[in-house]
């Protein structure tokens, strides 16, 4: 009898522990992932990025967005990307409580923090730490909560930039199949090129732009590849650092002034570079109204069709107004 008591006393326990394992939470599941707020990115007009002794403020304006103080325009494919990325946040799962940030680089200097503002009101403030091993995902500390969160996505790269990172580096843009002319102007010599369009039994595709011959304005053929590479070049010219203790007034003289007629007439000047070994090139745009430094390569490229000039100057028809 006693026995017994004592088998049924031990399958008691072993059923309520049994009870216990089955019912109570698992390691995977004893938390709640936060759910983070909606933020409409429409309305975001404002974040602010802290990272080791800088930070860099965007502030929308009128659908542009700025870096200030300075009311730089900021890199517009840039600044949507951070826009996104901060409206949609999500958390996917929960890494950490161990408040052991560093290894998770949100500790400084490695953290960078975040601020979303829209109407002056703060929509959410995060801490952004190292990518996550599976590449698809960033390690996160949300404002208020110590643990450390998987966040959907690796993003890091898209706030680990300096306000410079973020300026609009465009500073020359023509479309090349529009260009009628080009003047390239070296001290007192001026050579002008012209396109002609190519016979239509020359063309190769009649299904693309007509092709283009083209030639000095006196006459003469030129590279024609040194003119595309010029062309290509002159698309979409970024610079790679804006001059800082140099405004556009304190750079004269060019080494060579290059225009283009493209509805208007549109500028690009070269300057001396320095004495290192692909020293980028000071120079300045009609279409931006900062002092720029233009890297070797780009630069060449430009000097490389300015060699094309012949020994006798060749004089250009004025523009209409200032031109410059």
């Amino acid at each position: 009898m006693r026995r017994t008591v004592e088998y049924a006393l031990l399958a008691l326990v072993i059923g309520a522990l049994a009870a216990y394992l089955w019912l109570r939470p698992t390691d995977r599941s004893h938390y709640q992932i936060p759910a983070l707020s909606p933020i409409d990115a429409a309305m975001i007009d404002r974040i602010v990025i802290h990272r080791e002794k800088a930070t860099a403020t965007l502030e929308k304006r009128q659908d542009r967005w700025l870096l200030v103080p300075g009311d730089f325009p900021a890199d517009p494919d840039k600044a949507k990307t951070i826009v996104d990325t901060a409206s949609r946040l999500t958390l996917t799962a929960l890494v950490s409580e161990s408040k052991d940030y560093g290894r998770y680089d949100l500790a400084p200097p490695r953290r960078i923090g975040v601020e979303v503002l829209a109407q002056n009101q703060v929509k959410r403030r995060f801490d952004i730490g190292k990518s996550a091993p599976s590449f698809r995902h960033t390690f996160v500390k949300i404002e208020g909560d110590e643990r450390v969160w998987h966040a959907l996505e690796n993003f890091r790269r898209h706030f680990d930039q300096s306000a410079d990172d973020l300026r609009d580096k465009n500073v020359f843009g023509v479309d090349g199949q529009g260009l009628t002319t080009i003047e390239l102007i070296r001290g007192d010599t001026t050579v002008v090129f012209n396109a002609a369009p190519l016979p239509a039994d020359q063309t190769a595709d009649p299904t693309q732009p007509p092709a283009r011959l083209w030639h000095r304005q006196d006459g003469a053929t030129v590279d024609q590849g040194k003119i595309r590479r010029l062309l290509t070049t002159l698309g979409r010219l970024r610079c790679s650092a804006f001059i800082e203790d140099r405004s556009k007034d304190d750079l004269t003289d060019p080494m060579v002034t290059l225009r283009v007629e493209n509805g208007g007439w549109h500028s690009l000047s070269l300057f001396a570079p320095g004495q290192e070994e692909d020293a980028p090139f000071p120079s300045v745009s009609s279409q931006n109204p900062y002092a720029f430094w233009l890297s070797a390569h780009d630069a060449k490229t430009i000097l490389e069709a300015a060699d094309l000039a012949p020994a006798d100057p060749v004089q250009a028809p004025a523009p209409p107004g200032n031109g410059r």
